[in-house]
């Protein structure tokens, strides 16, 4: 089973920059662009790392309505969940929130990863 990563920016962008960004910070290979209709931008973006396959798409969670994008990690590697709060760690700029899910259900707890306008990071567990 896979997990996800989901974002919040105050800053908004364009997925086509946000999976580029994403790509970059885990040293990611081959970025391709996919057509899908089971996306709701009708396409997502797909990449490598040393041992993952990596999802980029628009955030379509019922749970996380208000968040912009999802990152997919297809395979639960050992040090998935450190790589994952890295990852929030290194994405966010104040205002942005990021939310690590525990499983796909609906009552998951989940890990929230925000920072303040200072630079503070702070993480809850709902």
């Amino acid at each position: 089973m896979g997990r996800e990563l989901l974002i919040r920016l105050e800053n908004k962008k364009v997925l086509s920059e946000f999976a580029k960004q994403i790509t970059n910070l885990l040293r990611g290979e081959n970025l391709e662009k996919r057509e899908s209709n089971f996306y709701t931008s009708g396409y997502y973006f797909k990449f490598r790392t040393k041992k993952n396959e990596v999802s980029v798409y628009e955030a379509d969670s019922e749970k996380f309505v208000d968040f912009d994008f999802s990152v997919y990690f297809k395979n639960d590697e050992p040090l998935l969940n450190l790589t994952l709060k890295s990852l929030a760690e290194n994405l966010i700029s104040p205002g942005d929130e990021v939310a690590i899910p525990e499983s796909p259900l609906i009552d998951a707890k989940t890990e929230f990863c925000r920072k303040d306008r200072l630079g503070q990071i702070e993480w809850v567990i709902i």
